[in-house]
């Protein structure tokens, strides 16, 4: 069972990751084509995510994406939108209307967000040799997710034995490196990767907020980003064992805004992340226990308004589940413990030891036919000396007619406050109540062969949203927001042959409102208002032509206007813009190698995500990769 297992993920990884396979993808069936031959090949998914869609990049947008942003590959989908600060700056996700708090990054299904301020920050997560994914809607069964998405970070096992380099350079001083090594070993495997980017960031801009929109060079903008990872797996009988380390520098000078001519604001980002796992199986049972120690350090300095802070948090996880699968059942039973030794300097009075503990339950049933399964979550956590309501969450995915299905998902869900929330020293609030709220979705698709279509509406009411007002002059964090979000998404995907020549469209976007339920305090002007930078539409279309050993591929988004006051008297206009990739590539022996060129707002189209801080122009990246 175990090596049966084995050989269908590596096949997997092999089908999706090798440089001279390009997939057009639609949920849960891809096309492959190793040009000019195709295949059609079906993978399925086991998430615990019935009822969910995700997000994953195909061989194409691997290609393309690879050694950047996971903040670059989901700015350019039109599902997700990235509220950026600027090109190498701090780049957050808002989905279905929420705040990037209520999102969450798991690294081997560990949550790796700051226990701070309880965000990411998706322009320090580098797409590399791995699986990412991104789940979209809320899963009790992770790590209380709250109300938002999840973006799924890791290993992906592939070829006995590869050797893969990787240059990237292009405009405003970017310079960008990968290293890639999986070493040919018996019952073992090994993965070394190395990265590292650096850019100037001094691309030229439009000053709107000064007289006669003066153009200006963007200063005091470098970033820096290094890591290495290491992966490591051995396989005996039925015993798995697994080892993981992830280490992350991010250096980043944070440049002035539009009304502002200077700036001394830097911030140093630094994470060690440690993983071991062990697996059994027999017969039916398997049996998984996993710990991970999470190092996060972060120092901001301001030396013109003399500020100076250091944040340092010690994470411990310990993961146990159990596991019964037959033919049309699955059973799970998980317990999760989360440890936090955190230090802040004198800006909080923080305990010794923030502690986490779960209970997890899960069950899947599918018939017999494969027409119909359907899941069912249950979570109950005790944190800090408080239960907090249970949560589950039903989903379910049905078959109908030929090529048509259903699929949706119905839970209630909670986020707990971060340690910003309760314990800074001026404004925390260690009386603040977990935010919490329902959720649902329903979608309606048809997939065949290489043409997938699918519609989803989705709704969601949350209440005892934490936020910071002024009271007597001071910021206080306080249980104030109610929020209700509704919309509907819907994606899909095309393509055909003309001779040698494949054509392939992917479109996606979004129409939806998220708006405050509840007056905050009398005569609040943002009751019955959108939520500031929350789009109310975005869509995007995507072109790709193969022919051969080279390929083409235009991608463009729309974004809808954003309010950035909260009684939506003023907002930022509507925007599109377009970028091009194109590449060749070719193999000898049992070498291959490509040559890229990406032209990245390609109109050279003039547009600001968040106020006063300036985006770039027409940009170019050439890319050269090798591999044995």
């Amino acid at each position: 069972m175990l090596h049966t297992l084995l050989v269908r993920l590596g096949a997997y990884a092999v089908w999706m990751v090798f440089p001279q396979f390009f997939y057009a993808q639609s949920d849960t069936i891809l096309k492959e084509t190793y040009l000019p031959e195709v295949s059609i090949i079906e993978q399925k998914w086991k998430l615990s995510s019935i009822g969910h869609e995700i997000l994953m990049l195909d061989s194409l947008k691997q290609t393309i994406f690879f050694n950047q942003r996971a903040s670059e590959w989901l700015q350019m989908e039109g599902l997700v939108f990235i509220k950026s600060y600027g090109i190498g700056q701090l780049n957050t996700i808002s989905y279905r209307g929420n705040t990037a708090n209520q999102n969450q990054v798991l690294w081997n299904g560990v949550p790796i967000q700051s226990p701070f301020n309880a965000s990411a920050d998706y322009s320090q997560i580098p797409i590399t040799q791995g699986n990412i994914r991104f789940l979209r809607g809320t899963n009790p069964a992770l790590w209380g997710s709250g109300a938002g998405s999840s973006l799924l970070l890791s290993p992906l096992w592939i070829f006995p034995y590869q050797v893969q380099v990787y240059q990237q350079i292009g405009s405003f001083g970017l310079n960008q490196q990968h290293f890639f090594l999986q070493p040919k070993l018996k019952n073992q495997t090994l993965q070394v990767q190395a990265y590292k980017l650096f850019s100037n960031n001094n691309f030229t801009y439009f000053n709107r907020e000064k007289p006669n929109a003066p153009q200006e060079t963007l200063e005091h903008a470098q970033t820096r980003n290094l890591g290495t990872q290491l992966d490591y797996k051995l396989v005996h009988k039925y015993h798995l064992w697994e080892a993981h380390l992830w280490f992350h520098d991010a250096q980043t000078q944070i440049p002035p805004v539009l009304t502002s001519d200077t700036s001394a604001q830097n911030q140093k980002d630094q994470n060690l992340r440690l993983q071991l796992v062990y697996q059994t199986y027999f017969q039916k049972l398997k049996f998984s226990s996993q710990q991970s120690y999470l190092r996060d350090y972060l120092w901001y300095e301001d030396s013109i308004a003399q500020i100076f802070s250091g944040y340092l948090s010690h994470q411990w996880y310990s993961d146990h589940y159990l596991q019964y699968q037959n033919e049309r059942n699955f059973f799970q039973v998980q317990l999760q413990n989360h440890g936090i030794f955190p230090s802040a300097g004198d800006v909080m009075e923080l305990p010794k030891i923030w502690q986490r503990h779960a209970l997890l339950g899960s069950y899947q049933y599918e018939t017999l036919n494969k027409k119909w399964k359907h899941g069912l979550n249950f979570r109950y956590e005790y944190i800090q000396n408080q239960w907090i309501n249970p949560i589950i969450n039903f989903s379910f995915e049905r078959n109908i007619f030929v090529n048509g299905f259903i699929k949706g998902n119905l839970g209630n869900t909670y986020r707990y406050p971060s340690l910003n929330d309760l314990y800074w020293k001026v404004g925390g609030n260690p009386y603040l109540k977990p935010e919490k709220g329902w959720v649902y979705e329903f979608s309606l698709g048809y997939r065949k062969k290489m043409n997938y279509l699918q519609a989803t509406y989705y709704a969601g009411h949350y209440q005892n949203l934490i936020i910071w007002l002024p009271d007597g002059g001071i910021w206080k964090a306080q249980n104030m927001n109610e929020i209700y979000s509704n919309g509907v998404e819907f994606s899909g995907n095309t393509g055909f042959f003309v001779g040698k020549h494949q054509f392939l469209w992917n479109f996606s976007g979004f129409y939806g409102q998220s708006i405050l339920t509840k007056e905050r305090f009398e005569n609040d002007e943002a009751y019955r208002k959108q939520l500031i930078y929350q789009p109310k539409y975005r869509y995007n279309l995507q072109i790709s032509w193969l022919y051969k050993s080279f390929y083409w591929h235009y991608q463009q988004v729309w974004n809808g206007y954003v309010y950035y006051t909260s009684d939506n008297s003023e907002w930022l206009p509507d925007f599109w813009i377009g970028s091009i990739v194109m590449g060749y590539q070719w193999k000898w022996a049992k070498h291959s190698a490509q040559i890229q060129l990406q032209i990245k707002n390609v109109w050279d189209k003039e547009y600001v995500v968040i106020k006063n801080r300036p985006m770039p122009g027409r940009n170019y990246v050439l890319g050269l990769q090798w591999n044995y």
